[in-house]
C-alpha cells in the first residue's frame, strides 16, 4: 500500500510537471527565448567598445587614426602647453579635418597669450577653459580621454606614464559632448 502511494504522489507530480512545462510554451518569456534561439544572439566584444591605451605614442597614434575617421565634428580639449609641443601635429589635423569638412571645437586651458598664439597659428578660434581636462569627442559617437597625466617633460617623468580610455558609446560621448557644449558656449574668452 506504501509503494503505491509513492508511485501515485511520483505520478502525480510528473503530471504537474508535464503540464507546467506545457504552459511555459504559452508565457511571452519562451517567444523571447524562441526568438532568440532562432535569430542568434550578437554578443558585444569589448573591443569594439572600449579600449585602454597606455604610452604616449600608442594613444596618438589611436588619436590620429579615431580623428581621421571623423565625418562631422571633433571636440578638442587639452592645455595650451600640450597643443604647443605638438603644434606641426595639431596644425596638419586641423587642415585634414577642415579639408574633409569636419567641424572643429577646441578649448584649450592655460596661458591666455599661449592660447592666442596657438589659435592665430592654427587659423581657428580656441575657448580658453579653466579645467585641467584631456579628452577628444568625435561626431559626438566615440570619445578618448586621458586618466593619466604623463609629463611634457622628459627629464621629470617617463613619457610612457599617460594613460587613455577610448569608449565608442553615443550616450556616453553626446552626454559628455552636451557638458562640453554648455560649458563652452557658457564661457566666451
Amino acid at each position: 500500500m506504501i509503494l503505491e502511494k509513492l508511485k501515485n504522489n511520483v505520478r502525480r507530480e510528473a503530471e504537474e510537471r508535464i503540464q507546467m512545462l506545457g504552459d511555459l510554451r504559452n508565457k511571452e518569456e519562451f517567444a523571447q527565448l524562441e526568438e532568440i534561439y532562432k535569430q542568434g544572439i550578437n554578443p558585444i566584444k569589448r573591443e569594439e567598445l572600449s579600449a585602454a591605451l597606455k604610452g604616449k605614442s600608442n594613444i596618438s597614434n589611436y588619436l590620429n587614426e579615431i580623428l581621421r575617421n571623423a565625418e562631422k565634428e571633433v571636440i578638442i580639449c587639452t592645455s595650451a602647453e600640450d597643443v604647443n609641443a605638438k603644434l606641426k601635429l595639431f596644425r596638419q589635423t586641423i587642415e585634414i579635418l577642415n579639408k574633409e569638412g569636419v567641424k572643429a571645437k577646441v578649448a584649450l586651458s592655460g596661458d591666455g597669450n599661449l592660447i592666442k598664439k596657438i589659435s592665430t597659428s592654427l587659423g581657428i578660434k580656441i575657448k580658453k577653459v579653466d579645467i585641467e581636462a584631456k579628452f577628444f569627442i568625435v561626431d559626438r559617437r566615440e570619445i578618448l580621454f586621458y586618466i593619466s597625466k604623463g609629463s611634457t617633460n622628459p627629464k621629470e617623468k617617463s613619457m610612457e606614464d599617460d594613460i587613455a580610455i577610448w569608449i565608442n558609446s553615443e550616450f556616453f560621448s553626446q552626454a559628455f559632448a552636451s557638458l562640453f557644449n554648455k560649458a563652452f558656449e557658457g564661457r566666451m574668452n
